[in-house]
């Protein structure tokens, strides 16, 4: 009785989607107009919004049929939106611009990207995803190179790191004897770091490790048994939060006890990683590293086409919008207002960027016709940054996907889940070991009970797991 009621729903809400439409058909399931999807949420800045602007001018110049389904947060919930959305996906000729987060649920859905003109322009760490980014807004947190110096790491190879190799370099102090204050965001560092280790950070339903049961429960269980060890050896086995806030990491700063220094900040970040104005702003940059934090990974459009196609005019308009013009729409002529990194290799965009042909900063020779832009770029410290970061994001192969996997990683509910059950088992070893006194100091990866309540606790979330990813 409860499908029956659960099939009318659906059934309504779909008269009901189809009524409700922006510009409407009579009978849309036996027609080829392509819909153009899109929730203006105010985070979104306006950006999303000019891209819709520039499809619809584009299919008026054109001719070509389109159904425009804008909403916001005046008309209708986020979550409302999604369902609507993702139920009209069954009639085909599909194109969403929304941002990443939103899209969970499409994942697997999508058209082959491979037939769109401008898809070999795209960088590789944006190819083989299900949506396509036309600029990402990754953000930087800034980190005091004193810290890092005082356990005598150097610090002047490279100005911008990337989250693995910022951990690894936190992972350096601990062993050099920083003690870091417990928080939400120093558990989840330290969780991150270890699923790194053990090759379980940037895996999904189909990844192999995930696929062989026994393997995944072993790898599961070392990094358990890891982050255990690791705090009870650099944090006094003490999971107490100082900021109360499991896994947070909102105004939660990373202090070293020992040396009384803070790293960073989250407060403290520069948007917009390849504009050298950001950087002007710091005060005492040459003295600082700049790393690609995945946490704070602003909001930025995203392109995505279902897989269900009656009308090949849609691929026009997705190459259309799968366009450099679509990155100048939202980062302007210059570079003064830039966030958003590009996904895309073109001369253009180069050209404004500043950058040769090898994505490096190209100042104009003749100084004394250089503009703001060139002024700034031409110092030695800002154009060290801004060449660091293309390192990282276009010449480096691995970095720049690890930096783009990080950008995908709100979309896996595969890794979402396994990141969460880490850190609820810790927590809840530690309560049981301590009379929930969130202490593991009776932690002993040797005792064969301790050691079948973390077995039993995998056991049941891969179960559970597995249930829900088939």
């Amino acid at each position: 009785m409860k499908k029956i009621f659960i099939i009318i729903f659906i059934i309504i809400l779909t008269i009901c989607m189809i009524s409700s439409c922006v510009k409407s058909s009579s009978n849309i399931s036996k027609t080829d107009k392509i819909q153009l999807w899109h929730y203006d949420s105010e985070r979104n800045l306006g950006y999303q919004k000019r891209i819709v602007e520039i499809a619809k001018e584009y299919c008026e110049r054109k001719n070509i049929p389109l159904e425009l389904y804008v909403y916001n947060e005046n008309t209708m919930t986020v979550e409302d939106y999604i369902l609507k959305r993702n139920l009209a996906l069954a009639f085909g000729n599909s194109i969403i611009i929304d941002d990443l987060r939103t899209m969970e649920d499409l994942i697997n859905q999508n058209a082959d990207y491979t037939k769109l003109v401008n898809y070999n322009s795209l960088f590789n760490s944006y190819k083989d995803r299900f949506c396509i980014p036309l600029g990402v807004d990754y953000l930087t947190i800034v980190v005091e190179n004193e810290a890092i110096e005082y356990y005598d790491i150097n610090t002047s190879s490279k100005s911008v790191i990337t989250y693995s190799e910022y951990l690894e370099i936190k992972q350096q102090m601990k062993d050099k004897g920083a003690r870091f204050e417990f928080n939400g965001r120093e558990f989840i560092e330290i969780v991150d770091y270890y699923l790194n280790m053990n090759k379980l950070l940037f895996v999904d339903k189909n990844s192999k490790i995930i696929k062989d049961g026994d393997k995944f429960k072993e790898a599961l269980k070392k990094t358990i048994i890891d982050i255990c060890n690791d705090i009870i050896l650099y944090s006094d086995a003490n999971l107490t939060m100082s900021n109360k806030i499991v896994g947070s990491i909102s105004n939660s700063r990373i202090y070293d006890k020992n040396s009384k220094m803070i790293l960073c900040n989250t407060d403290k970040f520069v948007e917009g990683i390849v504009n050298p104005y950001e950087y002007e702003k710091i005060g005492g940059f040459a003295n600082k590293t700049f790393t690609i934090y995945p946490y704070l990974i602003g909001s930025s459009p995203c392109f995505y086409m279902h897989k269900k196609i009656t009308n090949d005019k849609i691929y026009d308009l997705a190459n259309y919008i799968v366009d450099e013009s679509s990155y100048f729409k939202i980062i302007g002529s210059d570079l003064k207002n830039t966030c958003f990194v590009p996904v895309l290799n073109t001369k253009n965009i180069r050209e404004v960027l500043h950058v040769d042909d090898n994505w490096q900063v190209k100042v104009k020779e003749n100084k004394e016709k250089l503009d703001a832009t060139d002024e700034i770029l031409a110092k030695d410290e800002i154009k060290k940054i801004i060449n660091s970061v293309y390192d990282i994001i276009v010449k480096n192969e691995d970095t720049s996907k690890e930096v783009a996997d990080y950008y995908f990683y709100y979309t896996s509910e595969s890794r979402k889940n396994i990141g969460s059950f880490i850190q609820n088992s810790i927590m809840n070893i530690s309560q049981k070991l301590s009379g929930n006194q969130l202490s593991l100091e009776k932690f002993d990866s040797e005792n064969k009970e301790i050691i079948k309540m973390i077995n039993d606790e995998i056991n049941e979330f891969v179960t559970n797991f597995y249930l829900h990813n088939n």
